[in-house]
Formats: C-alpha cells, structure tokens, sequence
C-alpha cells in the first residue's frame, strides 16, 4: 500500500508532505509577534534609561524564547522528548515570569505578552499540563490589568484572550494528536493487511506446491523402478509427471492472482489418483446434497494437505476420505492405518496452515492417532456461518 491517505502540504506528523504547512505556520507566528509594536513605541516615547534598557531586555529575552519554543521546537502533538518537555516547562515558565515582571513594573501596556505565553503553554505543553497554566495566566492578566488601572473592560477583554486563545490552541494541539494516531493506526492496519495477505499466500503456495511435488516425486519414482521391464508404463507415468507439473504451474499462476478456486470433486479425484499411485488403496464417501462454495474451497485445502502427509509420513496401505454434514456442521475427515504421529511430524507447517485457515471461518481442526494404529484429520465448519470473520482476522 503505497498511499496513506496523507493530505498535500498539511502534515502534522511532521513529514516530507508537511513543509509548506510548517513555513506557513512560522509566517502566522511571525506575523503575530507585530503587536508588540505597541507596547515597544511606548517605552521609546519617554522613561529613564534604566527602565527602557530593562523593557526592551525583558521583551527581547521573551520574544528570543517564544519563537524558540513554536518555530525550533517539536510540538508536543507531534511527539516530544521526556527531557524536551522539561525545557517546555521552563520556557512556558521564562515566559509567564517576564510577562508578569513587565506588566507589574511598567502597566498593562504589557498585558498582551500573556496571550503569547498562553499559546506557547497550549502548544507545548501536554494538555493536562497546559490546561492549569492556561486557567493561571488568565487569573494573572487580570490581577496585572488590574493593578494597572485598566478598565473592567480592558480586562474583561485581556482575560477573553489570553483563555480563549490558550485553551482553543490547546483543542487545537489535541486534534492535530488524534490525527497524527489515526495515521500512526492507518499506517499500522496497512502493515497488518500485508502481513496477512503475506501469510496467506504461503499458506496457499505450501499446499499447492507440497501436493503437486509429492505426486510428481511419486509418479517419477514409479517411472524409474518400471522403466527397465515396462518402458511403456514408464513412458505414461512420465507423461503425468509432465501433465501435473503443467497443472501446479497453472494453479501457482492463479493463487498469484488471487482467483484460484479449487472444486472439490476434482480435488478428490486427484487425492485418490495419487494415494493409488503411491501403492494406498482410497475409499471415498461423498455427501448427497451439495455444500457451501466457502465449505467446498476450504475442504479442498484440508483434503490437500492430509492426503500429502498420508503419503509422505504414514506408511498406510489403506485411506479413507469422507465428507459430510451432520446437523448445521460440515466435515471432512481423512483417515489411515498407518504409524500415526511420529516425532516432529505433529509442528509441521501444513496442519498450523490448516488450522488458522478453519478458525478465520469460524470451524476447528481436529488431528489425532486412532487406535490401535492410524492417524485422523478431521476439519468442521458451520454451514451458515462460514464466511471470515473479521475478528479472527485481526486477532491472527
């Protein structure tokens, strides 16, 4: 999946599709800071030296740690450093402390730089941090605004800014969070469907690869013990060997494709042609009515892979395919009288394969020795409910 479904030129996770939305946002910064022309023309209008030096020390030291905290500094929506929110705090800090020093020594023509500070705490600070300093910086724009003999209405306005600005800024942090984890949750589904569709064409691959591979090498063993005395039998088994290899390169093509859709009968047939070959006699039971398309394609699967391990690791002479249904569930079970299980055989990839394949479609597995000697494989599905289930989907 190569497209994440991000937006041109707004990225707020900070990638390459975010630079114009981050130049962009320094201009809205830069462009704010023009209100401090007013109370920077009042210091030059009059006042002793030492108070004008202080001033403008005070607003250079503000605004030199303001545009450091939203212009260099990483957002805390877009994932900030344990150690970075440390200086955050004490930035926000250096700012409410200068704001609150000129308001108090020079009147509220200063009022203003709490509304800066308000914004720099909404934007890095973690919302339940922010939230108190916010509420803090209201109560001391008023308390300053006050102070300063500044109408109740000046005031009423300062505390309408400095919350109102503060506390949507941080509404504003919070959606830009939830954005940049719905695509974090995106890119994670995304990671997840390939994944899954990465396991389920290996599934797919081992059981059509092991089943045409296990008749070819039984078919070519047959060739080579009957090629001296019965050149003709040996010509026709190589002829099969030939026409199944052509078979599983085509169904290899179709799983490739996504559009391989095995029918039963024929799956059947090929089982048994091959246990014939391989010197195990086959009986085979069929159901009178006919069964679901989903039951009939995952039966095929399962009658794949237990008729391959029969041949491979039972040393039978004689094997039972039966399919079924028994009240609202439908079965297929393969059966032998061979050893049963031996030693490694029980954690092969194939019977896990079959397993999760079953369980996405709400059925069981069931593999187990039969006594005296044998082995079963036994697979049920539901006959409604036997379409994937997302759930078990997810959960895999």
């Amino acid at each position: 999946m190569t497209n994440t479904g991000r937006v041109k030129g707004w990225d707020p996770g900070g990638g390459r599709g975010g630079a114009t939305s981050r130049w962009a946002a320094r201009l809205f910064v830069l462009v704010w800071l023009v209100y401090l022309a007013y109370p920077l023309s009042r210091v030059f209008s009059g006042g002793e030296r030492i108070s004008v030096v202080v001033q403008l020390s005070g607003a250079a030291l503000f605004v030199a740690v303001y545009l450091w905290v939203v212009l260099f500094e990483r957002p805390y929506w877009r994932g900030t450093d344990p150690r970075r929110v440390i200086n955050h705090r004490v930035a926000v800090g250096t700012l409410s402390a200068v704001a609150l020093s000129l308001s108090l020594l020079y009147g509220g023509v200063w009022a203003g730089l709490f509304v800066y500070a308000s914004v720099a705490a909404g934007i890095s600070l973690p919302s339940r941090e922010a939230r108190p300093v916010i509420a803090m910086l209201t109560v001391a724009v008023a308390v300053c605004c006050l102070a300063s003999g500044m109408s109740w209405t000046g005031v009423g306005q300062f505390v309408l800014l400095v919350g109102g600005i503060g506390f949507g800024q941080v509404l504003w942090s919070r959606l830009f969070s939830t954005v940049r984890e719905l695509e974090a949750a995106r890119e994670e589904i995304a990671r997840l469907a390939v994944a899954e569709e990465r396991l389920r064409f290996a599934r797919d691959l081992h059981d059509l690869l092991g089943h045409s591979l296990s008749l070819i090498t039984v078919k070519s063993e047959v060739a080579r013990k009957v090629a001296d005395r019965d050149p003709r039998r040996a010509t026709a088994e190589m002829r099969e060997v030939e026409e199944i290899a052509r078979r599983a390169l085509g169904e290899v093509r179709e799983a490739v494709s996504g559009y391989r859709r095995p029918a039963l009968e024929a799956e059947i047939a090929g089982a048994a042609q091959m246990l014939e070959a391989s010197g195990i006699s086959c009986s085979v039971d069929l159901p009178e009515g006919d069964l679901p398309e989903a039951v009939r394609e995952t039966f095929c699967w399962v009658i794949r892979e237990a008729v391959t391990n029969v041949i491979r690791h039972s040393g039978a002479r004689r094997c039972r395919i039966s399919v079924g249904c028994e009240g609202e569930v439908c079965f297929v079970e393969v059966r032998d009288d061979g050893r049963g299980v031996v030693e490694g055989f029980a954690a092969g990839s194939g019977l896990v394969g079959l397993s999760e394949r079953l369980r996405a479609r709400g059925g069981t597995l069931l593999a187990s020795n039969l006594p005296p000697g044998g082995f079963r494989v036994r697979a049920e599905l539901p006959w409604r409910d036997s379409v994937p289930r997302a759930a078990d989907t997810l959960r895999r």
